[in-house]
């Protein structure tokens, strides 16, 4: 009578916890976002993306360990500094960058998103001038791990799993 009462017992709480866990992951909108025009016209995965009321044009990057920001658009979005900083090698040398928490909103989906901001200068003018689309920033790693993203280059689509 014991087990049987402590095996209800166990299936009630057992039963408990997955009403509780899983109802949050069969509701979460899973994103898929193309990349397929601007691969085409620039040959770099670009995604648009929104924060705030201002378009940003994110480079992916899964060789960089962080996101980063463009300073020159830092007080155009949803960004809040946070404590600390990285250091970053470019190819002037080395660089302090400071983190920020970025609010993105991808395809109506908002996200918060770390990042360092740096001073891109003119690391992208040649796109921009060559195919006229303007990088403000790089999802790097960190962004596709945490929103679970997978790059997909065979539909040239970035989706969450």
């Amino acid at each position: 009578k014991v087990m049987e009462t402590l095996a209800i017992l166990l299936l009630i709480l057992f039963a408990g916890t997955l009403y509780n866990i899983i109802p949050p992951y069969i509701k979460r909108k899973k994103t898929e976002i193309s990349f397929v025009d601007s691969l085409t016209k620039t040959g770099l995965p670009i995604i648009p993306v929104k924060s705030g009321n201002t378009q940003l044009y994110m480079l992916v990057d899964s060789g960089s360990d962080w996101s980063h920001i463009d300073k020159k658009v830092i007080n155009e979005v949803k960004a809040k500094q946070l404590e600390g900083g990285n250091q970053i090698s470019t190819l002037g040398g080395v660089v302090s960058a400071p983190f920020y928490q970025i609010e993105l909103d991808v395809k109506g989906e908002k996200m918060q998103e770390t990042c360092l901001a740096l001073d891109f200068g003119d690391a992208f003018k040649s796109t921009e001038e060559e195919y006229g689309h303007e990088i403000h920033g790089i999802l790097g790693i960190s962004f596709l791990e945490q929103h679970n993203y997978v790059l997909d280059f065979d539909k040239f689509i970035a989706y969450q799993k």
